[in-house]
């Protein structure tokens, strides 16, 4: 009898960066995230509780504008 490898499919990461803006939206700093799909990336992103507007990019691709974090 032959015996069959399991295959695991591994989701494989991509790199997305968060950049931070400041009052005039220019780039003051960035924070790089490693995400399954873009999902994972806005909920990581969104994690980070920044107090400022940030936009999520892969690569050349904007993803999406964040608002500043709401305080509780």
């Amino acid at each position: 009898m032959m015996q069959q490898a399991i295959r695991q499919e591994s989701r494989q990461e991509a790199n997305y960066i968060v950049y931070i803006l400041d009052g005039v939206g220019k780039i003051r700093g960035a924070e790089w995230i490693a995400a399954c799909d873009d999902a994972d990336a806005m909920a990581q992103a969104r994690r980070l509780n920044l107090s400022t507007q940030c936009e999520l990019w892969q690569r050349t691709r904007k993803i999406s504008r964040l608002a500043p974090a709401a305080d509780d």
